[in-house]
């Protein structure tokens, strides 16, 4: 079923608690990962400065654009304590400009509440609005 979503054209994003190691697990067993697909990892410290995390960002975003050129399909894995910095530090437009390139983004360590602020980060940061469930 999750493989016919993502041929269907629907991105996919996963929150969960999970650590990083059983997310990717996970989103390889059940397909929402592939091999097939460029995958990154934003893994940062919450006290990361502002400049060095823009600069993830947009190294980040160079090698999605790299790999969608070539035919790839994007994803990206990401922490709660770099959802953490990024809300902190202001940087929610460059995340999203990365993020809104992926076919799956799966964010891991995450707590309740944000897994509240991504839902209303999507619903608010993307236009149109996407359906979030």
């Amino acid at each position: 079923t999750i493989v016919k979503i993502r041929e269907a054209g629907i991105k996919l994003w996963v929150l969960t608690g999970d650590k990083l190691e059983t997310a990717r697990n996970i989103g390889y067993s059940t397909k929402v990962l592939s091999d097939e697909m460029e995958v990154l990892i934003l893994d940062v410290d919450a006290k990361i400065g502002a400049e060095e995390l823009r600069s993830e960002l947009e190294l980040m975003k160079v090698s999605f654009d790299t790999a969608i050129a070539g035919g790839q399909e994007a994803a990206m894995m990401v922490t709660g304590a770099s959802l953490e910095a990024v809300a902190e530090l202001d940087l929610r437009r460059p995340f999203l400009e990365v993020a809104t390139k992926c076919k799956v983004v799966i964010a891991c360590r995450v707590s309740p509440l944000q897994k509240a602020w991504m839902v209303r980060l999507v619903r608010m940061g993307i236009s149109p609005q996407p359906v979030t469930l």
